[in-house]
């Protein structure tokens, strides 16, 4: 090989291994000063749960019952309502039959406390607390009441409004026929409105459209009442007493 070749071929070779030592060195420095690596992204928190929000408001506290028959039912419903108002108050039967008892007097609350004092079953099975109680103190709601109750009852002398209202209470209580019970209410209509009933005729489709046509006839006889009632003005009696005085 020429001594020029030979020479150039090991500056080469030299030129070569420097610039790997100078790569090696440079990858050292590199890892030396290198930054840890970064950790993976985190994941996003979940969402809160959403909470539903619980009404603070107290359960809704019924009258008092004190053993009144007549208000039995409308205690039991207001009971339910407060049920239903705020569950969450009462988990269980025994909260349901103390909430009860709390709101109890008289010779109810002697009942309730009578049955506590012997640990009746009633007093730890709800549904068994409240058939107790409207046994005891809701005889005027029992179905052959109900029906004693509305196949006597007559408007006398209160108002159509009046005696209406109570016969659709006691008629929502019974699984009779429209006609059945616009026969019962025809009488126990006033005698005047009875006279002028007995014109109409007898194939309403329901007892609310018998009730509203008789109501027309009760607005009528009231304007007639107050037309008779209403004295003559001045101008009237004037003209009275003229024609009474003047000679035929």
């Amino acid at each position: 090989m020429d001594p020029a070749d030979q020479s150039q071929l090991s500056i080469l070779l030299e030129h070569s291994q420097n610039l790997d030592l100078l790569t090696t060195g440079v990858q050292q420095l590199a890892d030396h000063f290198a930054l840890p690596p970064s950790p993976p992204p985190a994941a996003p928190a979940p969402a809160p749960p959403v909470q539903t929000q619980i009404n603070l408001l107290p359960p809704p506290l019924p009258e008092k019952f004190d053993g009144d028959s007549s208000s039995c039912q409308g205690f039991l419903t207001q009971c339910q309502m407060a049920f239903h108002i705020r569950p969450d108050c009462f988990p269980n039967d025994g909260e349901r039959i103390a909430f009860m008892v709390s709101c109890l007097s008289g010779r109810a609350l002697e009942w309730a406390g009578h049955l506590l004092s012997r640990n009746a079953p009633e007093t730890a099975n709800f549904p068994l607390f409240q058939t107790a109680l409207q046994s005891a103190f809701g005889q005027l709601h029992s179905h052959h009441l109900i029906v004693a109750r509305l196949t006597s009852l007559t408007q006398g002398s209160r108002s159509f409004q009046d005696y209406s209202s109570e016969f659709h209470f006691l008629a929502a209580q019974l699984a009779w026929d429209h006609n059945a019970l616009i026969h019962y209410f025809r009488l126990g209509l006033s005698d005047e409105l009875k006279d002028h009933v007995v014109h109409l005729p007898l194939d309403f489709p329901s007892l609310d459209s018998f009730i509203s046509r008789v109501f027309e006839l009760e607005l009528r006889l009231q304007q007639r009442r107050s037309d008779n009632r209403t004295p003559p003005t001045p101008s009237q009696l004037h003209s009275f007493h003229r024609l009474t005085s003047e000679p035929p």
